[in-house]
């Protein structure tokens, strides 16, 4: 994917990142994680505000995932941000979903299945909106919902997050932060439709007095008009190439342009349980939280949390900066340190973009350790604790007519019908963690061979889907993946013989 570079536009700067640009290591001592409260320039770091996002692409100069915007999911499967992170003119413009990906720090890495532009999005006069459909519902996070109240009075406080740069001549993005503004007039030359707000000398506290800069587009400003925050403004641009003070800021206001985000993401902005997983943040599922720097003199982090029993998932994930800073990996296990070879689960992407999962988890003292494969700089990481859930349980149960693959996480069932007949559904029959079988009429007439594979590795970062059925009889085969609420069937007519599956694209669920 080619990211646009920055260019000049009515006195404001595009705000997309150009993401084109072992020996025996020491181990540091553990730290305990923090539990964090949700509470950019001049921002504060967070791992709270679970509904934002960053978008990642290949760098393209190194190819590593690096975020170039920021996003904010208001339906399960809609995320919204701005249309110049992903055109580099006006519209229209064509973008290949598959070049994008949306990453959560409290459910990891999702691929995007279209994208949708706002038809009369120019930059710097309005509409600077796109809708970045996702094929599977984002797990343990709330969306935010976006403002149908009225449009924000000027003086308005509000609130900004994104994975941008903290500005100046630092170049790198991939860090999550946030902070306060206050809404004010537009300059002169901008369409009063938009949402505004200055950035001046002298600039206040961390966190409180705050602005954008490229990684930031399409990032949202919160606005609580009673009831809770949401999403009035999406970031546009800034009048500073540097993004210091003093400098104005330019959103697209949503409440202009409701209609088309309501019209483009349908009923989803309506959904607000996204999975059997409580909300991030909540009292089921808190969030710990730890920020440090790797370098060759420090090549990883330790750290500790006590788990309370109850545990549906232990959710772990990485964000650094980047491009260029190198590869960072993670590795999460129960009672004693991990290394690189001995863990409960591990993440090793290229980038510092990293994602790993324990489902059913044991009570007790778990490590976690952030290891630098190469490079310098920054990194956040966040652990989700999801204690219970909300809907009675997405965890796979196996029974007589379940099979629960690779370590419970993948639900595979298969129903059979004769002709005539109503539907039944076929017994399971464990084998390994990866694979079992089916028996239609008989136990000892085996109908199909079922297997799930962990392809979560360059290139593929997917989990593959085989299974070969000797039978010409009517059935369906479904797999669904219970971290993620993603599902896949595979039928078969009545007196066709079964087609072996090899679906190496199955599930793009990874890790």
């Amino acid at each position: 994917m080619k990211i646009p570079c920055l260019r000049a536009w009515p006195a404001l700067v595009v705000l997309v990142a150009s993401v084109g640009v072992s020996a025996d290591e020491p181990v540091s001592d553990s730290k305990a994680l923090q539990p964090i409260a949700a509470p950019i320039v001049n921002g504060v770091l967070t791992s709270g505000l679970s509904s934002v996002a960053a978008l990642i692409g290949p760098a393209q100069q190194t190819g590593e995932p690096a975020a170039f915007c920021s996003g904010t999911l208001i339906g399960c499967q809609t995320v919204l941000t701005a249309a110049h992170c992903l055109c580099p003119g006006d519209t229209p413009c064509a973008v290949n979903p598959a070049d994008v990906d949306v990453f959560f720090q409290h459910s990891g890495i999702y691929p995007v299945e279209s994208v949708s532009v706002h038809p009369q999005y120019q930059f710097g006069v309005g509409k600077d909106l796109a809708i970045l459909r996702l094929p599977f519902p984002v797990a343990g996070v709330t969306p935010t919902p976006i403002n149908t109240t009225a449009r924000p009075a000027l003086g308005s406080a509000g609130l900004i997050s994104g994975f941008g740069r903290v500005g100046g001549n630092d170049p790198y993005t991939g860090i999550k932060r946030a902070g306060a503004v206050v809404t004010s007039t537009c300059p002169p030359g901008l369409s009063p439709s938009n949402l505004c707000w200055d950035f001046l000398a002298p600039v206040g506290p961390a966190g409180f007095d705050s602005s954008i800069c490229q990684g930031d587009s399409g990032g949202p400003l919160f606005v609580d008009f009673g009831g809770g925050p949401r999403v009035a403004g999406v970031t546009s641009g800034v009048n500073s190439e540097s993004c210091l003070a003093p400098s104005s800021v330019l959103d697209t206001d949503v409440f202009v342009d409701r209609a088309w985000i309501q019209s483009v993401a349908g009923a989803d902005l309506n959904t607000t349980t996204c999975s059997s997983f409580p909300a991030a943040g909540s009292s089921q599922a808190p969030i710990a939280a730890a920020a440090g720097v790797l370098s060759p003199a420090n090549a990883e982090d330790r750290y500790t949390l006590a788990v309370p029993s109850g545990g549906q998932l232990l959710w772990t994930t990485l964000n650094g900066e980047g491009p260029f800073l190198g590869d960072y990996d993670l590795y999460v296990k129960r009672g004693s340190p991990p290394s690189r070879t001995d863990f409960d689960c591990s993440s090793e992407q290229q980038g510092q973009f990293e994602a790993c999962g324990v489902p059913n988890f044991s009570a007790g003292t778990w490590h976690f350790l952030v290891d630098r494969s190469s490079g310098t700089g920054l990194y956040q990481m966040t652990t989700t604790t999801y204690l219970g859930n909300t809907t009675g349980g997405s965890e796979c149960v196996p029974n007589a007519q379940t099979l629960c693959l690779r370590n419970r996480r993948f639900r595979v069932t298969v129903d059979f019908r004769q002709r005539g007949a109503l539907s039944k559904p076929a017994t399971a029959v464990p084998f390994t963690d990866s694979s079992g079988l089916f028996w239609f009429f008989s136990q000892d007439n085996s109908e199909m061979l079922v297997k799930v594979l962990d392809a979560c590795v360059e290139p593929f970062n997917r989990y593959w889907v085989f299974f070969a059925a000797t039978t010409n009889v009517e059935f369906e085969v479904v797999v669904e993946d219970t971290l993620r609420g993603a599902v896949r069937r595979y039928p078969n007519p009545q007196g066709m013989t079964a087609l072996p599956i090899q679906d190496t694209q199955a599930f793009a669920t990874c890790p």
